[in-house]
C-alpha cells in the first residue's frame, strides 16, 4: 500500500490499530516508518525451500538421467520456491495430485507383491526417496500456502478499515463550511484514494462498496451549488459507462462464450468500482442497457453450460471441417508462385478460424490438436520445398526472361517485321507462364518486355512502315533544312511571307508518309515560334501570328487538321463551362458589392476569359474551312483523274 498518499490523522488511526505508542507527535514520514515496520514485524519470513548446496544430490550425485519422477520433482521444486509461485498455482496442483496418484499405485502394486510372496500386511512398508521427497515438498507447499493467504486475509482487514475511513472523511465532507472548490479536491482525493485501496474483506465488500456509493451519491447532491462542475463529472462518467455498454452489446455476439463471460467480469468491475454516478435521468436508462447486454451472455452462457456436450461435438466437428479444408489446400499440390500465395492466404483464415472455435470433447482435443499441426506442418513442408526448388531454378528462370525480352527486341529491328505477329503473341503467353523470380527483376523485365510488345503491336495497327533508305535520306534532308535556315529574329512588323516561303522549300524537298509529315510540321512550328517569342516588341499579335503559320503548313494535310480542330473544340468546351461558372457566380453579389475586390476579380477573369473563346471560335472556323477546301481540291482532283480515264477509254 502507498501510505504515503493518506493524510496523517488516517495514517494515525492505523498506528492506533496496529498498538503503536508515542505516535501523538510524530510527522507523517515517522508515522509511515513506524507502520511499515509493524507490519513487517507480523510478517512470518519464508524459509527457502532448496538448499544450494544440497540442490539436485538427491537426483543427480549418481550420474545417472533422472525419470519421469524425478524430472516433474525438480521442476515442482523450482515453481515452488519461485517469488511468484502464485502465477503457477494451478499447475503445482495438478503435478502434485498426479505425482500422489503414481506414488499410490506403485504402492498398491508393491504390496499386492508382498502379500502375494507370502507377507503379512500388517508388517508391509513401503517408501522411496522420490515419494519422501514429495511429502517434504507438500508440506513446505502447504505451508507456504497459509502464510500467503493469511497475509492476504490481513491485508483486507487493513483495507475494509481504510476503507471504512474513507466513508467517514466523505460523510464529513457533506454540509462543511469550506469553500466549494476545497471540499471537492478533498474528495476527489479520497475517491483516489478509495481506487488505489485493494480489496476488502468478502463478507464486508459489498455492504462498503453501497455505502461508498451511496455517500457519494448524497456528496453530488450537496454540489448542487456547483452543478457546472457536478455535471462535467457526470458527463465523463457517461461517456465512459456508454463505452462499456458498448463493449459489452459487441461480447454478445463472440462465439466464445467463456471468452465473453470473462470480458463481462472485467467490464462490472469497471462499472462498479471505477466510476462515479451519472445524472439522475440517465442512471436507469444505462443500468438498464447494461443489465440488457449482461443477461443476453449470461443467457448465451447458460445454454452453453446446459449443452455443452452438444456445443462441443459440434466445435468438434467445425474443427473437423477446417482440417480437411487445409488439407485440400495441397491436394492437388498448388504448381506455381500465384497458386501457392493464394493458398497461403487461405491456409492462414483457415488457421485463425480453428483458433477462435470453442472447446471440445476433452478426450478428443489433444488428438484434435496434435492433427491440427501436423496438418499445418505437412502444408508448410510442402510450401518451403516449392519456394526451395523455385529458388535453385531462379538463374534458368532469369536468363528465360532475358531470352524472350531480346527476341521482341530483335524481331523490331527486323525488315520483315510484319511477318512475326504469330510469334509475338505466343512470345508473350510464354513470358506470362515463366516461373517465380524475386519482384524487382520481374518488374524490371516486365516493364522492359511490355515496352518492346506495345510499340509491336501499335506499329502495326498504325500501319507502320520501316524507312527505306530513300525516305531516311528525304526526312534527314528536311530536318536540316529546318536546323540550317535562318531564321532571323522577328522586327516590329513580322513578314509572314517569309515563314511561308521556307516552308515550301521544305515542302519541296519530297513527300513523307502522313506520320513523318506532322513530325517535321511540328519541327518546323517549334523553331518559328522559339524565334517570334524570343523578340520582346512583339506581344498581344504572337499567338495570331504563330496561328497563321501553322494553318499554312497544315493546309494539304487533312489527319493533322482534324486533329487540330479537335483539341479546338474540346477546349471551347471547356472555356464555355467556365465561363458558365463564373457568370452564375456573379448572382451571388449585391448590388452593394460593386466595390468588392472578389468581384472584381471575378469580373476581370470572365473578360479574359470571353476574349479567348472568341479567338478561338475565330481560328476554329478558320480550320474547318481549311479543311473543307481540302476536302473539295481531293474530290475535284478525283473527279479529273476519273474524266481523263474514260477519256482515254
Amino acid at each position: 500500500m502507498n501510505f504515503s498518499s493518506l493524510t496523517v490523522a488516517e495514517l494515525k488511526k492505523i498506528a492506533k490499530e496496529k498498538e503503536i505508542t508515542g505516535i501523538s507527535k510524530f510527522r507523517k514520514a515517522d508515522l509511515v516508518l513506524a507502520i511499515k515496520k509493524s507490519l513487517k514485524s507480523q510478517v512470518t519470513e519464508k524459509p527457502p525451500l532448496i538448499d544450494s548446496k544440497i540442490k539436485g544430490k538427491f537426483y543427480m550425485s549418481n550420474g545417472k538421467k533422472p525419470n519421469e519422477a524425478e524430472s516433474k520433482i525438480i521442476l515442482l521444486k523450482e515453481k515452488i520456491n519461485d517469488p511468484k509461485w502464485i502465477v503457477h498455482k494451478k499447475e503445482i496442483d495438478e503435478t502434485l495430485k498426479k505425482l500422489e496418484q503414481k506414488f499410490s499405485d506403485e504402492l498398491k502394486k508393491e504390496k499386492e507383491i508382498f502379500i502375494k510372496n507370502g507377507g503379512n500386511e500388517i508388517d508391509f512398508h513401503f517408501m522411496t526417496e522420490e515419494k519422501n521427497e514429495l511429502n517434504k515438498l507438500s508440506f513446505d507447499y502447504r505451508k507456504i500456502k497459509r502464510l500467503y493467504f493469511k497475509e492476504l486475509e490481513n491485508q483486507k482487514k487493513i483495507n475494509s478499515k481504510l476503507k471504512t475511513s474513507i466513508i467517514e472523511d466523505i460523510k464529513k465532507l457533506i454540509g462543511s463550511d469550506e469553500s466549494i472548490n476545497t471540499i471537492y479536491k478533498k474528495f476527489k482525493s479520497l475517491q483516489e484514494s478509495w481506487h488505489k485501496t485493494g480489496p476488502a474483506l468478502r463478507s464486508e465488500s459489498n455492504n462498503l462498496w453501497e455505502t461508498y456509493k451511496h455517500h457519494v451519491e448524497r456528496f453530488y447532491d450537496f454540489l448542487h451549488i456547483n452543478r457546472e462542475l457536478r455535471n462535467k463529472d457526470y458527463e465523463h462518467n457517461y461517456k465512459a459507462k456508454k463505452e462499456i455498454i458498448k463493449k459489452a452489446e459487441d461480447l454478445v455476439n463472440i462465439s466464445d462464450i467463456i471468452k465473453a463471460g470473462r470480458e463481462l467480469n472485467i467490464l462490472h468491475r469497471l462499472w462498479k468500482n471505477d466510476l462515479g454516478p451519472v445524472s439522475p435521468d440517465k442512471r436507469e436508462v444505462l443500468w438498464k442497457r447494461f443489465q440488457d447486454a449482461s443477461k443476453a451472455i449470461h443467457s448465451k452462457r447458460q445454454d452453453f453450460q446446459k449443452n455443452i456436450e452438444k456445443n462441443q461435438s459440434l466445435n468438434f466437428v467445425k474443427k473437423n471441417e477446417i482440417l480437411q479444408k487445409i488439407k485440400k489446400l495441397i491436394d492437388p499440390e498448388p504448381l506455381n508462385h500465384k497458386e501457392w500465395q493464394s493458398s497461403i492466404r487461405e491456409f492462414n483464415d483457415l488457421r485463425d478460424e480453428f483458433k477462435s472455435i470453442g472447446s471440445i470433447p476433452k478426450s478428443k482435443s489433444k488428438k484434435n490438436w496434435n492433427l491440427f499441426r501436423e496438418t499445418g506442418r505437412e502444408f508448410n513442408l510442402l510450401k518451403n520445398k516449392f519456394y526451395k526448388t523455385q529458388k535453385n531454378n531462379q538463374k534458368e528462370t532469369i536468363d528465360r526472361y532475358k531470352s524472350l525480352v531480346e527476341e521482341v527486341k530483335s524481331i523490331n529491328k527486323k525488315e520483315d517485321w510484319k511477318n512475326h505477329s504469330g510469334r509475338m503473341k505466343s512470345i508473350q503467353i510464354d513470358f506470362n507462364n515463366l516461373g517465380f523470380i524475386p519482384r524487382g527483376l520481374l518488374k524490371k523485365f516486365r516493364n522492359e518486355f511490355q515496352k518492346e510488345t506495345n510499340l509491336y503491336f501499335q506499329r502495326l495497327k498504325t500501319g507502320y512502315q520501316k524507312l527505306n533508305n530513300d525516305e531516311e535520306i528525304l526526312y534527314k534532308k528536311k530536318v536540316e533544312l529546318i536546323n540550317n535556315i535562318a531564321l532571323e529574329k522577328a522586327g516590329d512588323n513580322v513578314d509572314i511571307e517569309n515563314y511561308k516561303k521556307c516552308w515550301n522549300e521544305i515542302d519541296e524537298i519530297g513527300v513523307l508518309d502522313n506520320s513523318l509529315t506532322s513530325k517535321i510540321i511540328n519541327l518546323f512550328i517549334k523553331s518559328v515560334s522559339k524565334s517570334i517569342k524570343a523578340n520582346t516588341d512583339l506581344k498581344d499579335s504572337k499567338s495570331s501570328i504563330l496561328f497563321e503559320i501553322e494553318l499554312y503548313c497544315l493546309k494539304n494535310s487533312l489527319n493533322d487538321l482534324q486533329i487540330k480542330i479537335d483539341f479546338h473544340k474540346n477546349t471551347i468546351d471547356g472555356l464555355q463551362t467556365e465561363i458558365t461558372q463564373l457568370e452564375n457566380n456573379l448572382e451571388f453579389f449585391s448590388k452593394s458589392s460593386n466595390e468588392s475586390p472578389l468581384l472584381k476579380e471575378v469580373t476581370s477573369k470572365l473578360n479574359i476569359l470571353t476574349t479567348n473563346l472568341f479567338t478561338l471560335k475565330q481560328r476554329n472556323q478558320k480550320l474547318q474551312s481549311a479543311k473543307k477546301n481540302l476536302i473539295n481540291f481531293n474530290k475535284k482532283e478525283l473527279e479529273e483523274k476519273s474524266n481523263i480515264t474514260n477519256e482515254s477509254v
